[in-house]
């Protein structure tokens, strides 16, 4: 059963968005966040399993945990930039991150969006939204915390 979604988030239905995070208590924070708007999250835990999604599925969005173990977020992007639009090449992503001394906002190339931890239910969803074309009235609203790049 689908939670219902509040009034103040985005209708993301019918979005698969692909979830890149170690945590698993981050994991499935955001995989209940992205489930209550309608998503549907694939999840992965490492970069390698994000790359068996993508050969098999298509996701409308990613969204990466800068911080992970053997390749980061960094070097994944890169990696998915490198490749051609009908394998995912242009798919909007957002970083996301806990280690802003490690990860500064210059230092995310590659990535359409930046968002710092603790993420903020709204915010992500928000933020989401515009970069699918959900909601174009929030593709330009910056607060702290969040970037566009």
């Amino acid at each position: 059963m689908t939670p219902t979604r509040p009034a103040m988030l985005p209708d993301l239905t019918g979005l698969t968005i692909l979830v890149i995070e170690d945590n698993f208590d981050a994991l499935n924070l955001i995989r209940a966040i992205l489930d209550t708007a309608g998503a549907h999250p694939l999840l992965a835990t490492h970069t390698g399993q994000a790359r068996e999604y993508l050969r098999t599925r298509k996701a409308h969005l990613i969204l990466c945990d800068l911080n992970l173990p053997g390749e980061d977020g960094t070097q994944f992007m890169a990696w998915l930039r490198a490749r051609p639009p009908a394998e995912g090449g242009d798919i909007p992503a957002i970083a996301i991150t806990a280690h802003y001394e490690d990860f500064p906002v210059s230092g995310a190339r590659g990535f359409t969006a930046y968002l710092r931890k603790p993420l903020q239910m709204d915010r992500l969803c928000r933020t989401i939204a515009a970069l699918c074309g959900r909601d174009a009235a929030d593709a330009g609203e910056a607060s702290a915390g969040a970037a566009s790049l």
